[in-house]
């Protein structure tokens, strides 16, 4: 008889063991694959740094992506990970964004000076689109894969 009661011991941990190894990591992210091409005045902008920050923050997180030589970027998110270091997961999540998009080059510091002088900073991208909540730019981030262009004007 104390066999029957071991057994079902065993069978419990074994379950609770299989349960254990099939939830997987409940921290990743169910992101949603999002590219598109930047231009500046009908020209596609390389080397630029896209983000998209959600308009309410609950909803959703905020992504980035950088431009290649044809404008076009792909967004990527930091996700949890299995609670060791956080990883990068492709797109973003579902919902309502605003964007930045930030190209500047920062020159070098006078030599000459005796005191600290800020290095100029010279914006190859409008400064106006440099702030997402600023920006005038803003995205919808739906289920499935989105192509979400981005048109910026230099006036």
């Amino acid at each position: 008889m104390a066999a029957i009661p071991r057994f079902y011991q065993g069978i419990s941990l074994a379950v609770v063991a299989a349960l254990m190894g099939c939830t997987g990591n409940a921290n990743v992210l169910q992101t949603e694959y999002v590219e598109g091409v930047v231009t500046l005045d009908g020209v596609p902008v390389e080397g630029a740094t896209v983000e998209f920050v959600p308009t309410v923050e609950e909803q959703g997180a905020t992504a980035n992506g950088y431009t290649d030589s044809s404008g076009i970027y792909h967004l990527t998110v930091l996700a949890p990970g299995d609670g060791k270091e956080a990883e990068f997961a492709s797109g973003t999540l579902p919902g309502e964004y605003q964007i930045a998009v930030r190209k500047a080059v920062t020159g070098p510091t006078p030599a000459s000076s005796s005191r600290q002088v800020a290095a100029k900073k010279t914006y190859l991208v409008p400064k106006k689109y440099d702030n997402p909540r600023n920006s005038g730019l803003t995205a919808t981030v739906e289920a499935g894969s989105n192509t979400i262009p981005l048109e910026l004007q230099s006036k």
